[in-house]
């Protein structure tokens, strides 16, 4: 009877197979597997894309370099980490920004600005890229080159900002300003050059051309190097343009290409693998694609913006879309189980009083897990909401303590000031401890014994313990820190690399055990 059973379930998982495989042509097939092969490498290529970064941030750390070299290092460091990972490539852009203005040159300001604002509005950050492009871009100083790449960028902020407003009539405006600047940029960029012939496809797209749209990026794609940057958005908007256009097939291709250049590339702020995803769990290739859509999570968590992770959330609608038409075709294949559902109907009869004798335990077991799982899930729940206001609030009074020193210095004198900050440092030393008694010592275990910070008689911290006092509440920009704190970028960024220097383990993950550690005594 078992070897009946067996055989039975084995005739309905092949006729279950022989219907879903059915979806995907043997060109498709050959692309996933190339895409597999590229997901495999992808650990190795970020462990090298990682000693590629720390190789760059040494040089800048040794002192050993020009302003002019170090300029062109954090450039090197900035495009590495740009669409690896979120955090690095903003501090990257903040330490060229500061070596730009102590060069003097104008037109080097204007650049790394409108590439801290492009950073900011790839992550959903609108204001803050506003408030980049507000402080240093003056557009009327702005050379040929340089407008040109303010009117790129000002296409893609209304453009992505129009997706995140709710109301119709805004959406719309912020699309006719992206429509003005696309047109900016066909006017006045180089013929041929990049900028110009991808602005030429989102106008294609953004019009309803999209078979134009298809064949532009298929001419760019053979004069780009496969497996480049640029190959990869090519090959993502040759995908969007074919979906609009309803070329299914070709579209999936297209998103699988783009994939695969963006693995090789260690690109995790990408949007490629999420489509792949989507499209095989229409075409019932529901194993592959969950396994596509939870590594495009990581990749985005890795990457630590805000915008992706929303994105890829935005997807699951679609997914649950899928399952329910998934469902719909199965009803289909009912027919050909008929003739075996009556042969099983009978041994499961036998399964059934089996199964009834025991079920009346298991379901107090199932009662009794269940409220023990509750309990957990509420305690769990508590827990985190208070961690999460405590930082959240120790935040907001760090800032509008700071916004009132700020004030108070355009009508104290330099002593009151002096007295106000030092009061100001005691009472955020008083809160943190507060919440973090044990912070000190905890901070200390992290660093080599030589460098283990020793508070002084009458202080509770100091400015190193301070600045990391502050990324362990989150605060990891060092403009930030430099704001609340009251001392120049610079300034903060030395201490942050003197501190990672004496780290007893590894100084790249040194911030992040300093954000794990829990700061409560143990006596």
């Amino acid at each position: 009877m078992r070897k009946a059973i067996v055989l039975t379930f084995c005739a309905l998982l092949a006729l279950s197979c022989a219907d879903g495989n059915k979806g995907l042509e043997k060109g498709l097939r050959e692309d996933l597997a190339r895409l597999d092969k590229a997901l495999g490498n992808s650990e190795q290529l970020t462990l090298l894309r990682q000693q590629q970064i720390a190789g760059i941030s040494e040089e800048l750390l040794s002192g050993n370099l020009s302003l002019t070299e170090r300029y062109s290092h954090f450039g090197q460091l900035y495009r590495l980490c740009e669409a690896f990972r979120f955090d690095n490539a903003a501090e990257a852009v903040d330490g060229r920004m500061m070596t730009a203005e102590a060069l003097g040159d104008r037109d080097l300001i204007a650049e790394v600005a409108l590439d801290k604002a492009t950073l900011l509005t790839s992550s959903g950050m609108f204001l803050e890229a506003t408030g980049v492009l507000e402080e240093y871009i003056d557009t009327s100083r702005l050379n040929t080159n340089l407008k040109v790449k303010y009117c790129y960028l000002m296409q893609r902020f209304c453009q992505d900002y129009s997706e995140f407003i709710p109301k119709a009539e805004t959406q719309e405006l912020f699309k006719a300003r992206a429509g003005y600047y696309r047109g900016q940029v066909l006017d006045n960029a180089p013929k041929g050059s990049w900028t110009r012939r991808h602005t030429l496809v989102m106008d294609h797209i953004n019009n309803g051309n999209y078979l134009e749209a298809r064949d532009s990026c298929l001419a760019m794609m053979k004069t780009i190097a496969p497996e480049s940057r640029e190959y990869a958005i090519c090959s993502y908007y040759a995908a969007v343009a074919c979906q609009n256009a309803g070329l299914e097939d070709e579209a999936l291709h297209w998103y699988i290409e783009s994939a695969i250049c963006d693995a090789s590339n260690s690109v995790k702020d990408n949007a490629s693998l999420c489509c792949v995803a989507v499209e095989l769990f229409e075409r019932n290739e529901v194993d592959r694609a969950f396994r596509y859509i939870q590594l495009s999570l990581e990749d985005a968590q890795f990457f630590n913006s805000k915008v992706r992770p929303w994105q890829i959330a935005r997807s699951l609608p679609a997914i649950e879309k899928a399952y329910n038409d998934t469902q719909a075709r199965h009803s289909s294949f009912a027919w050909k189980t008929a003739v075996v559902t009556s042969i099983l109907t009978s041994l499961l009869l036998i399964v059934l009083l089996v199964l009834i004798s025991q079920y009346g335990r298991n379901k107090r077991y199932a009662r009794e897990m269940a409220s023990l799982n509750a309990r957990l899930e509420a305690t769990l729940s508590e827990l985190s909401e208070a961690n999460e206001v405590k930082e959240e609030y120790i935040g907001l009074f760090l800032s509008m303590c700071s916004n009132y020193l700020g004030k108070l210095k355009k009508i104290y004198s330099m002593e009151q000031m002096d007295a106000e900050l030092k009061n100001f440092y005691t009472t955020f030393d008083n809160a943190f401890l507060q919440l973090y008694p044990d912070f000190v010592r905890q901070f200390n275990e992290l660093l080599k014994p030589e460098c283990r910070i020793e508070i002084k008689k009458g202080e509770l911290l100091n400015t190193e313990l301070r600045i990391f006092a502050l990324i362990k509440l989150g605060i990891t920009q060092s403009s930030h820190i430099a704001s609340l704190l009251r001392y120049s970028v610079n300034t903060i960024y030395n201490y942050r690399a003197q501190i990672k220097n004496a780290a007893l383990n590894s100084r790249e993950n040194f911030e992040d055990a300093v954000r794990k550690l829990n700061g409560r005594s143990t006596f």
